[in-house]
């Protein structure tokens, strides 16, 4: 079972009176009558390439300052643009995070499992398996 806030895709496919879920290296099944909840949340993390891109284009406009010999007033610019860089890349990092939603289901025994899907598709897989659960359970 993966940690709540990693990433674990995961398909979720009906057969029958159960849901399956399918992983990479394994396959979860649970009887409708069995969900006891369901769930789904949000999560992202900040795309960190951005940021190491910002901190090595940081150095490009003080290497020239450097090589063209600058001193005082005239280095300001190339110092105030590597700086813009490095801000630049934290902007970039936030501005392109990398986000899922994790729909959980939990069932009467206790056990709960995590799986992530697209972002903005956690509620939609979460009323997908309430409906065909409605259908069995009356």
């Amino acid at each position: 079972m993966a940690k709540k806030k990693k990433k674990n895709p995961g398909k979720v496919t009906f057969h029958d009176n159960k849901v399956r879920i399918e992983f990479k290296s394994n396959t979860e099944s649970i009887l409708y009558e069995d969900i006891s909840s369901l769930s789904s949340s949000k999560h992202y993390v900040w795309n960190w390439k951005w940021i190491i891109i910002g901190f090595f284009a940081m150095y490009i406009p003080l290497l020239i300052s450097k090589a063209l010999e600058l001193d005082g007033l005239a280095n300001l610019p190339f110092s105030l643009l590597g700086i813009g860089c490095f801000i630049g890349g934290f902007v970039m990092a936030v501005k392109k995070k990398n986000k899922w939603d994790i729909v959980i289901v939990e069932t009467r025994g206790g056990k709960q499992v995590y799986f992530s899907v697209d972002d903005g598709n956690g509620i939609e897989t979460v009323d997908a398996i309430e409906n065909e659960k409605r259908k069995y359970i009356k």
